[in-house]
């Protein structure tokens, strides 16, 4: 499934979900599945502080607001396409968005200072 296919599917699913996060294992699909559908793509898996950019990345855009703060984001890296960011809570997905990688370097760049 595309990617563009599968963030509306992933977003209608958690739409759908009625019962809270906190009474169910995974409120959407396992990150595992996600990267699976996503298909070939490096992955780069950030936890601890290296999450705050990619949060001030999905604040500044108009995503809907996570149900409960992920503790890891994972980026997808597809050549030539667009890269995914998947955020989750113990493995499970919670919501992803696609950014290019400017986008992505700005984040980074202000979050954690420029490379040297």
């Amino acid at each position: 499934m595309p990617a563009p296919a599968l963030l509306l599917a992933f977003g209608l699913q958690v739409a759908a979900a009625a019962t809270p996060a906190s009474s169910r294992a995974c409120q959407g699909p396992s990150l595992a599945t996600v990267e699976a559908e996503i298909g070939p793509a490096d992955r780069f898996a950030f936890a601890g502080a290296m999450r705050l950019p990619f949060l001030q990345l999905l604040a500044r855009g108009r995503h809907a607001p996570l149900p409960v703060e992920p503790d890891s984001v994972t980026v997808l890296a597809r050549p030539e396409r667009p890269l995914v960011i998947v955020y989750a809570r113990t493995g499970c997905a919670l919501g992803l968005i696609e950014a290019s990688r400017p986008e992505v370097f700005d984040a980074l760049r202000a979050g954690i200072g420029p490379a040297v």
